[in-house]
C-alpha cells in the first residue's frame, strides 16, 4: 500500500516532534538568521533535546516547518 503525500508528511513530523516538550519559544536571533541567509527571522521553538523548530515561509504564509536536530535539518512541507 502507498502512503499518500499527507500520510508521508504527517508520519515525517511525528517521527521528529512527537513526545518532545517545548521549553523555549522565541524569536529567531539575528546570528541564526544570518547562518541559514534569511533577511527576516521566524519564530523558534525549543525543545527538551535540544532540537528546534522554525516555522518558514513569505507573504501568503507558512509554506513548511524546518526541524533542526543536532545532526540534521529536515524541512517538512505543510499538509494542505
Amino acid at each position: 500500500m502507498t502512503q499518500t503525500q499527507t500520510e508521508r508528511k504527517t508520519n515525517q513530523a511525528k517521527m521528529l516532534l512527537e513526545g518532545k516538550t517545548i521549553v523555549e519559544v522565541r524569536a529567531m536571533t539575528h546570528e541564526e538568521q544570518h547562518e541559514k541567509g534569511w533577511i527576516c527571522g521566524a519564530v523558534v521553538m525549543i525543545f527538551d533535546d535540544g532540537s528546534k523548530v522554525y516555522a518558514t515561509g513569505g507573504p501568503a504564509g507558512p509554506a513548511s516547518l524546518t526541524v533542526e536536530g543536532k545532526n540534521e535539518e529536515t524541512e517538512i512541507g505543510i499538509i494542505y
